[in-house]
């Protein structure tokens, strides 16, 4: 079943075609309630225009329009209005209720004009109930002005071929009634599904399913993976499991040294949801773990009638560093920008010899590459190439005039400089059967002459010569001669790298294909390419990820690739970086890092997500950084003495490549960070200014102060303030890495920043730090706590607090534990639902750990 269209007191719908079929890619199964047109449905878009879309997200529409047409009609309850709707639908794929088309085809008209409410529900056991009992009984209903007779059926599995009658032909009609107990004690531990069939009399016959579970033993577990991982400008613990059964997998924590356990439930990116399922991963959150501490870590999973299991470190618990080793360098902005887009990695000189111009496709034309030329502070549009993505430039048959490769699709051209100095290109080679995808123009044999290297087809490359008139020549094959795995050796992307890793005077030529193999074919002379090294990841590849450069200062090139977890085998989404060399042949790490992949929390239909690598020496000490852009954030590593350091943090970067250029001629570096709105250009002071102050936080403590604290490397700090951002000012300095400051206006957002002073740096003061906002007001405390059922209680707050409740653990009812889950019920209250009922009487709720929406504590109470 899927959730949450499996609940019973959801319609679920598939998508159905145009010509009346279901269609090849909708939902189906035994909570399946009906189809509707999901196929081609035009709808709006952004920008007033107008868009196709297809899918069950365009098909549940057209439902959830026919349930509000019937409610217009009369009052009807929801149950009444789902049957309505099941009731009238047309039969497309098997008479009366199946597996594909649940109960058939939404018709509007019939739903609107034969109104029979009627009321078929299985009301015990819910969907997914399970039970060590050894017996269940079924509890319905099963009303309808059209009865005829009911039927009452079980099997084995979610979606069974075989049933076993219980009930045949009932005559009777009843309301909430247990209709029959089913002896279980002789089955075995396994899903089971419950059928209840109703006929009318106009020939139809209306159906409701629900499985249900028998566990009579604890889940079986497998640990995926655990370990620290990288969550934006944060080390944080991620851990992946696999539970034999539908369980709840929570991931206790506690710094070493705290008495108390915390836990995390393994939901993903929706914290502590907890969701029953059997794949599960999850991470203590951002907001909470705290850097450069020594974490113990274990883990228990729950199955669905609370028998539970615990996984820990052969009896021990684990333990696990959050370190997160940081000294951000001072930057500048430059003052010049360019409209967002995709930019060509490398800055091109065609009407100059000066480097100042960039090939740019904007987000608004993608398929134009703009040739943008820097005059003074701001660019100037100078011309174009329609239908062409640049790929390489240079003077590739030595003529003294400029040479774009270029590709669009999988097809490669090779244009020319029309004149000397001039912007415009005419095209001199064009291979547009497919088998072109360039990867780079370079002497790649050291013979003199430039070779263009291609990907050829899903496996492998060509290498060819160019001729003096552009044309190509010689080609020479290099297959993908790696074991073939899940990825089927594809090379998905027109990258490489050439280099000598292994520092035996040969360049080789490096690859990584889609089953995360990093391969090479050494260069022993003039179209002599022979096979070399293999690296096999286990680990998703992308040819696309994969850069070189001197990032230990040793002389001799590292390579960087960026993998990813394969999806069916790690669960948990996330990117693995791996810097390393060759030593003889032999393969040596240098940094192996984890980063939580959080495209998978922010990205859409409607966004993509980019990622890149490239290595360069921003700071100009003979030693490469590198660069890494990995939706939505962009980080620089150094390698300082064999310390792997983030020199530089951003967000909202999204790129499939990393320009680096000097287009003010200053003799620095200049990074380009792409994002949604433009791109803006920076240069890094690397050692010679004071370190970035980094992760400033700040609340409020009371009505008129603020508790600030951030992380730096210096003595002294200068503390900034002010009511927007653009009007920041020094207000004090302090020893230390906390500041708090009184005397504020309440009910007021204040603005602050940190500026980290080092008497020893050429340029003493850093940067100012992110800028932290405070809403200065009275913490929120707990005002009320009231039985809202049985089982629930609705605790209100004089504060706003968050949608996100990160500690489960904030709450404890005495004599009964803690909450199953918590929801916001309004934005100053939660609702808390235990598993068993609530005692008759007075109960006390402890109420610790907690902060309200703006991030203030709320003072630790016991209601009664």
């Amino acid at each position: 079943p899927h959730y949450p269209s499996g609940y019973s007191e959801v319609i679920s719908v598939g998508n159905s075609t145009s010509e009346d079929y279901v269609a090849s890619n909708s939902n189906y199964g035994s909570t399946l309630d009906l189809v509707a047109p999901g196929s081609s449905i035009i709808t709006t878009a952004r920008n007033n225009n107008y868009a196709v879309i297809s899918g069950t997200s365009a098909a549940t529409p057209h439902v959830a329009g026919a349930a509000a047409l019937i409610l217009s009609i009369q009052n009807f309850t929801n149950e009444e209005v789902k049957q309505i709707i099941k009731s009238t639908t047309d039969d497309i794929y098997k008479p009366g209720w199946d597996l594909r088309s649940g109960a058939g085809r939404l018709n509007l008209y019939r739903a609107v004009t034969v109104i029979a409410p009627s009321v078929i529900k299985i009301n015990h056991p819910t969907q997914d109930f399970a039970t060590l009992d050894n017996e269940i009984t079924v509890n319905a209903s099963v009303l309808s002005p059209l009865f005829v007779s009911y039927s009452l059926f079980y099997g084995t599995g979610y979606n069974p071929t075989n049933w076993t009658a219980l009930i045949e032909n009932g005559t009777n009609q009843f309301s909430n009634e247990d209709i029959y107990t089913l002896d279980i004690s002789s089955l075995p531990d396994s899903v089971y599904a419950f059928r209840l069939v109703v006929q009318l009399s106009n020939g139809r016959t209306l159906e409701e399913r629900v499985n249900f579970l028998i566990s009579r033993t604890p889940p079986v577990t497998e640990l995926i993976s655990v370990g620290p991982a990288f969550y934006g400008d944060k080390t944080t613990i991620l851990a992946a499991m696999y539970t034999d059964e539908p369980s709840l997998v929570r991931m206790y924590y506690r710094k070493i040294g705290d008495v108390n356990f915390n836990f995390v439930t393994l939901d993903g990116f929706t914290t502590n949801n907890q969701f029953i399922k059997q794949l599960h991963y999850g991470f203590i959150p951002r907001q909470i773990v705290q850097q450069n501490s020594a974490y113990e870590i274990y883990f228990e999973a729950e199955n669905l009638v609370g028998l539970t299991t615990t996984v820990n470190d052969n009896g021990a618990n684990f333990i696990f560093s959050t370190s997160y080793e940081a000294e951000y360098f001072g930057e500048t902005e430059l003052e010049y920008s360019l409209p967002a887009g995709s930019i060509f990695e490398n800055p091109v000189s065609l009407a100059t010899d000066n480097n100042r111009e960039i090939y740019l496709r904007e987000f608004t034309n993608p398929k134009v590459s703009e040739l943008f030329k820097l005059n003074s502070l701001s660019f100037e549009l100078t011309d174009s190439i329609e239908n062409r993505i640049v790929r390489d430039f240079g003077d590739f048959n030595n003529n003294g005039l400029k040479d774009v490769l270029a590709y669009f699709i999988r097809n490669g051209f090779i244009y020319e400089q029309s004149t000397s100095n001039s912007t415009s290109v005419v095209q001199k080679f064009a291979q547009e059967t497919g088998d072109f995808w360039p990867v780079m123009a370079k002497d790649i044999d050291n013979d003199g002459t430039t070779e263009i290297v291609a990907v050829d087809s899903d496996t492998s490359f060509t290498v060819w010569n160019v001729n003096s008139d552009l044309s190509l020549s010689n080609p020479v094959e290099l297959i993908n001669f790696t074991d073939k795995s899940f990825g089927g050796n594809i090379i998905d992307a027109p990258n490489g790298v050439l280099s000598d890793i292994n520092g035996d005077g040969r360049k080789e030529l490096w690859f990584v294909d889609l089953d995360g193999d990093i391969f090479s074919y050494e260069i022993f002379g003039p179209d002599d390419y022979r096979q070399g090294s293999v690296v096999q990841t286990g680990f998703t590849g992308s040819a696309a990820f994969i850069a070189n450069g001197d990032y230990n200062g040793d002389g001799i090139d590292e390579l960087a690739v960026l993998l990813h977890s394969i999806e069916q085998v790690d669960v948990a989404p996330f990117y693995r970086l791996i810097v390393f060399n060759l030593i003889g042949n032999n393969f040596n790490i240098i940094y192996d890092r984890a980063f939580i992949d959080a495209a998978t929390e922010f990205n859409s239909t409607f966004q993509r997500s980019e990622n890149s690598l490239r290595f360069v020496d921003i700071d100009n000490d003979l030693q490469d950084e590198l660069v890494v852009f990995m939706f939505p954030y962009a980080y620089i590593f150094k390698n300082d003495f064999g310390i792997n350091k983030i020199v530089a943090y951003k967000e909202n970067i999204n790129s499939n490549s990393i320009f680096v250029g000097d287009l003010n001629l200053n003799g620095v570096p200049e990074i380009a960070f792409p994002t949604a709105e433009s791109i803006k250009f920076y240069e890094f002071a690397g050692s010679n200014k004071a370190n970035t102050p980094y992760n400033i936080n700040g609340y409020s403590i009371d009505s008129s102060t603020v508790q600030l604290s951030w992380a730096g490397n210096v003595d002294q700090y200068f503390i900034y303030r002010g009511l927007n951002i653009d009007n920041l000012k020094v207000i004090d300095s302090v020893f230390s890495d906390q500041y708090i400051d009184v005397n504020l206006n309440s009910n007021t957002n204040y603005y602050y920043a940190v500026q980290a002073y080092d008497p020893f740096k050429l340029m003493p003061f850093s940067n100012l730090s992110s800028i932290a906002e405070v809403y200065v007001h009275t913490p929120g405390k707990v005002l009320t706590a009231l039985p809202t059922s049985p089982k629930t209680v609705t605790v209100t707050f004089s504060e706003k607090m968050n949608n996100t409740i990160e500690n489960l653990q904030a709450f404890e009812l005495t004599n009964v534990g803690f909450p199953n889950s918590i929801a916001p019920a309004t934005q100053y209250s939660y609702l808390l639902t235990f598993r068993n009922p609530i005692p008759v009487g007075e109960n006390q709720l402890l109420i610790k750990d907690l902060r309200d929406l703006f991030g203030s504590q709320i003072q630790n109470d016991i209601i009664s």
